[in-house]
């Protein structure tokens, strides 16, 4: 296991308990970067000005957003063919953006936003409560088989070791 940066070693420190790094977008949103620049100046590095500021006071940067109309996502481009290439069939319409304030900083797990996340993946995946016959949650009734079956005192191959071993047999 690695050691965890000095940084979150002084964090767990001074907070007593365990921490993560997050950065959240806060306050409002700005229709240019010019309006957002001007409204955090002194809080972020402007390169109109040449401000920059110290390693440690950089924990404050704006990011460009997409916004869109409430109950409604950001439109899918159909794809079209034409010589060969994949283009869109025609030029999607601008996505309106706006720039917001994010700051980067340690914080304390609570119960609406643990440290441990669950990978988007898995967390889709996971059922949200057992089902009758799903042995322990796989979908599969616990009895069910969970691989191909091997001859007794083999191991089954598997991956690319599989794939070498069907061509050597092939051939």
């Amino acid at each position: 296991m690695l050691a965890a940066p000095p940084a979150s070693r002084e964090a767990i420190r001074l907070a007593g308990e365990a921490v993560v790094f997050t950065t959240d977008p806060v306050g409002p949103a700005f229709a240019s970067r010019e309006a957002a620049l001007d409204a955090y100046a002194g809080r972020v590095e402007d390169e109109r000005t040449g401000a920059a500021l110290e390693p440690q006071d950089r924990y404050c940067r704006l990011a460009e957003q997409a916004v869109t109309e409430p109950g409604r996502s950001l439109p899918s481009v159909a794809a079209a063919y034409a010589e060969g290439r994949r283009w869109p069939a025609q030029p999607p319409a601008p996505i309106r953006t706006v720039w917001r304030l994010q700051v980067s900083y340690w914080r304390i797990a609570t119960d609406e936003r643990p440290i441990e996340v669950p990978q988007a993946r898995k967390a889709r995946r996971a059922p949200s409560e057992p089902r009758p016959g799903d042995g322990e949650g796989h979908g599969r009734p616990a009895a069910a088989p969970c691989g191909p079956a091997a001859a007794p005192g083999h191991r089954p191959v598997r991956g690319a070791a599989a794939g070498r071993a069907a061509h050597r047999d092939a051939g």
